[in-house]
């Protein structure tokens, strides 16, 4: 199915989970349609696209070191992936919930 046949058939909001996307279209066409699919499919009602979507996580290490200099009394965790060198996930609290 196309991305493009999401977008026409399909009451898709920002919050609508990706596997939900996937449901409505097995119940509703009898057709399975890939997780990616649905994805692409949403972006493009949101006026979004993938690579603009990645981008957008890609740039969150940058903003790291600014965030550690303003707030200092934040507790902050960035994970990179040590074989591609891609952002994996930020972790961000108030210093006093580090050890709990």
């Amino acid at each position: 199915m196309d991305p493009k046949v999401i977008a026409r058939h399909i009451d898709v909001k920002p919050d609508t989970p990706i596997k939900e996307i996937q449901s409505i279209i097995r119940i509703q066409y009898a057709e399975a349609v890939p997780y990616k699919v649905c994805q692409l499919g949403r972006l493009g009602l949101l006026g979004g696209d993938l690579a603009a979507y990645r981008l957008s996580f890609e740039l969150l290490p940058a903003y790291i070191d600014p965030l550690r200099q303003k707030v200092q009394r934040a507790y902050t965790h960035l994970e990179i992936d040590r074989r591609t060198n891609r952002f994996v996930g930020v972790f961000i609290c108030p210093r006093q919930s580090q050890g709990s």
